[in-house]
């Protein structure tokens, strides 16, 4: 019994808070109910859409829904005479023809059969061969049209901004969005407060204090973080603190001008630059081979058991030998006792054998396939998506201080259940048994050259008790293994 696949995709927010999906899923749906003869079956497990994700340059099919769908089509996990479900041509690309016939050339030759549900045509290789590619021509023509309407959409909104850029040297101010330190209600004065802040970083910054000190230091002296709502100071924020140039008062636009004086300036043009001039000079002295490149197995995995924040994989260096290496040892550290220095001790982990014990964890987990239950979770979350959108839309009640408050709570509550709906479209990337089993294979097999794709198609996260040293991997089907770091059952 051949399997039907479905994939929907919008561009935009504003899409999203629409009825596009809905729309997407019910010509599907239609469309199974009117052909019962060609009995389809479908993996409800298996769900592909790209939400916010345009398809003009392409990133859906990159690293999207779509593009996840084209490699299980590659390597034959789905199998040929499957058929691929979608509302028209622009849902799957609006790139080049050539690269968007390319797409559909390679579905094709794969034994896929796509159908445009718009219109109800279905297209596979011998239909093509059959017709003497008059499908085809039908196809390509829909994809030029597509490309054209994105192309010109997007000139329009470049020139619209072309001319917004040009303003801005007249005075006008682009957006009323400005750095923490300025002043929101009036864009020319500065929040002494906030500049007191920045001038202490950039102080520290100039004498030679790393941006870990620096964040340590200031999360140890209580100083609230730039929008509050981070509870630490992080060494990833000063150091774009320390590289942007709004600070002594230069916007750079999209275009990529800089317009100098659009802002109050912060700190002298001096201090900043003697900052980056020692930023550059102490970054080019670094030895290259002693740098990670890539994403390390277990990136945004690890968590602290005791904070529940993330753990950081940092790497130590020793000193330089005889012929001119450095032994480097590598470790999992919790972020709080790393930029606060307070609540969890600075404890470690070795990072090695921290992934060979998840490696471990996944060998001996049986796999119970939940997908069910988190797809009745996203679409649960949905509906409140979408009840939350019009609570705000048309909350007019801002007057008084509960309503302001009522509109706060939504928009909080709104960023939570999208980012639960991100998490777990994310973890239904196993799907099905069948290819929990194939990526279980392939993370075994890599052992400690494990890749961090590979655990995120498998696990939720990795919760690290560096007290006592172990560890509890949560898997995406809501199972668990517990286990001590280091031992290998």
């Amino acid at each position: 019994m051949p399997i039907a696949y479905a994939y929907s995709r919008y561009s935009s927010e504003p899409q999203g808070k629409g009825d596009s999906i809905r729309r997407q899923n019910e010509l599907v749906e239609r469309y199974l109910k009117q052909h019962p003869e060609l009995e389809l079956g479908t993996d409800e497990g298996l769900q592909f859409s790209d939400q916010g994700v345009s398809a003009f340059r392409g990133t859906h099919a990159k690293r999207g829904a779509f593009a996840r769908f084209l490699g299980l089509v590659q390597t034959g996990m789905i199998e040929e005479g499957s058929y691929l479900l979608v509302e028209q041509f622009d849902r799957l690309s609006r790139q080049e023809p050539m690269k968007a016939l390319a797409q559909l050339n390679m579905l094709l030759q794969e034994g896929i059969v796509v159908v445009t549900l718009n219109d109800g045509k279905e297209y596979t290789k011998e239909g093509i061969d059959k017709d003497g590619g008059m499908s085809l021509l039908m196809a390509v023509m829909q994809m030029i049209r597509s490309h054209e309407e994105s192309r010109t959409k997007g000139l329009r909104v470049k020139q619209a901004w072309h001319q917004k850029f040009k303003k801005v040297d007249e005075g006008v101010m682009l957006t009323k969005r400005v750095p923490f330190w300025i002043d929101s209600e009036s864009h020319k004065k500065l929040n002494r407060k906030q500049v007191s802040v920045i001038k202490r970083i950039f102080t520290k910054a100039a004498k030679g204090v790393g941006a870990y000190t620096i964040a340590k230091e200031l999360n140890a002296d209580g100083v609230p973080t730039p929008t509050g709502r981070a509870e630490y100071w992080s060494t990833g924020t000063i150091k774009k603190l320390l590289k942007s140039k709004s600070v002594i008062g230069t916007l750079t636009t999209g275009d990529g001008v800089e317009h100098l004086n659009y802002f109050p300036p912060a700190i002298p043009e001096a201090l900043f630059f003697k900052v980056n001039n020692v930023a550059k000079s102490s970054k080019a002295v670094r030895s290259p081979k002693t740098s990670v490149r890539g994403t390390h197995p277990l990136s945004g995995l690890m968590f602290c058991s005791k904070c529940l924040k993330p753990a950081h994989y940092v790497t130590k260096q020793g000193r330089v030998k005889a012929d001119g290496t450095k032994s480097m040892w590598q470790y999992a550290v919790c972020a709080q006792g790393v930029e606060s220095g307070a609540g969890c001790k600075y404890q470690s982990l070795p990072y090695d054998v921290v992934v060979r014990s998840v490696v471990n964890a996944v060998e001996k987990h049986q796999y119970n396939d939940a997908q069910g239950d988190t797809l009745k979770e996203i679409q649960k979350l949905e509906d409140r998506v979408r009840h939350l959108n019009a609570k705000i839309d048309f909350h007019d009640d801002l007057r008084t201080a509960v309503g302001r408050r009522q509109y706060q709570d939504a928009l909080e509550e709104l960023d939570v259940a999208q980012k639960r709906i991100r998490e777990l479209g994310e973890s239904r990337s196993p799907i099905s048994a069948r290819l929990y089993k194939q990526a279980k294979k392939e993370a075994i097999e890599g052992g400690s050259g494990v890749t961090n794709h590979q655990l995120r198609q498998l696990i939720d996260r990795v919760d690290l008790n560096f007290d006592k040293q172990t560890y509890v991997v949560h898997f995406h089907d809501n199972g668990k293994v517990k286990g001590d770091v280091g031992r290998f059952d």
